[in-house]
């Protein structure tokens, strides 16, 4: 379960990340966590990570399904997707490059593959215990420890991912004024998309399955398709030739116009009608007919025959 480890576990993953990183980079240097002030004391290269911002998600904000049923019983544990920048800011002898090289190595690192959190990082990272008051109890730190590389894991697998977030000259100047009230130094944003915060809350275990019903259901026949008809033009007792498909679904039923055909020869690809001698000349529908086996009545798209009086010859 991660819970609330998540916002956790990704600074932790982050700041592996870049120690390893400014450590090829400067010798000596390392990776603080706090919110950059205007009273920082010279303590040698170092990077600092600075959670500023966390929103929800937009991607997942609807994924997170009713968690209680209309009882109150908890149906699903409620989960909170959201996403989280970081600041990096890096500190050093400038006439060294030192900001730069940190900069250049952590960008390389970062952008060759996402941020990991072995389990075996607590050594890179053994100056955590004061600053998160666990003094130096190894056991209980290491407890903790791996609760973060466990919910880390299952969050990477969940689709979590870190990008760099481009951030404009207003945007650098409004953080570091408005919101540190410290000196700008060289810095950038990277987000973590896709944090999930799950609850603790166990839902109920779903009832068993007591009958199992299967339905069978007849599939009605394909419906016929008129794609031609000879000849177009014909007189009381002509013969017209329908081709097409599935021209022999069931009891098929031949009109043109209003009267029934009757059918002399019947495939599944052509039919044979004779056309009735009640019909009046004039351009009509020639339409198949059938009824399936729920009663329903289907019709084939219509074509058109010109019907011509019959000449009386005396």
């Amino acid at each position: 379960m991660i819970e609330h480890l998540g916002l956790a576990a990704v600074t932790a993953a982050l700041q592996y990340t870049v120690q390893s990183a400014v450590t090829q980079a400067v010798n000596q240097a390392h990776v603080t966590l706090r919110r950059p002030t205007n009273n920082e004391t010279l303590e040698g290269p170092r990077a600092n990570i600075y959670l500023y911002q966390a929103e929800p998600c937009p991607v997942l904000r609807n994924a997170d399904l009713p968690t209680r049923a209309s009882t109150g019983t908890v149906r699903q544990s409620p989960v909170a997707a959201y996403d989280v920048r970081f600041l990096l800011s890096f500190y050093g002898d400038d006439a060294r490059y030192e900001p730069q090289l940190m900069a250049g190595k952590v960008l390389e690192a970062l952008h060759t593959e996402q941020p990991s959190l072995p389990a075996d990082a607590i050594e890179v990272l053994d100056q955590l215990q004061p600053a998160l008051g666990f003094g130096r109890d190894p056991d209980q730190f290491s407890s903790f420890w791996h609760q973060l590389v466990d919910a880390y894991a299952r969050m990477r697998a969940a689709g979590m991912n870190f990008f760099q977030t481009p951030l404009a000259v207003s945007e650098l100047s409004q953080l570091w004024s408005f919101l540190f009230h410290a000196p700008y130094t060289l810095s950038m944003a990277w987000q973590c998309s896709s944090v999930p915060l799950i609850s603790a809350l166990e839902p109920a275990p779903v009832p068993p399955v007591t009958r199992v019903s299967i339905r069978q259901r007849e599939l009605p026949p394909p419906r016929p398709v008129l794609e031609r008809l000879v000849p177009a033009d014909a007189t009381a007792g002509t013969i017209l030739r329908l081709s097409g498909r599935g021209l022999d679904a069931g009891a098929l039923t031949v009109k043109i116009g209003s009267a029934e055909a009757g059918i002399v020869a019947q495939t599944s690809e052509m039919l044979d009608v004779r056309v009735p001698a009640e019909l009046s000349a004039g351009t009509l529908p020639v339409v198949l007919e059938y009824t399936d086996g729920h009663g329903r009545l289907h019709k084939s798209n219509p074509m058109a025959v010109r019907l011509h009086e019959r000449e009386n010859r005396t």
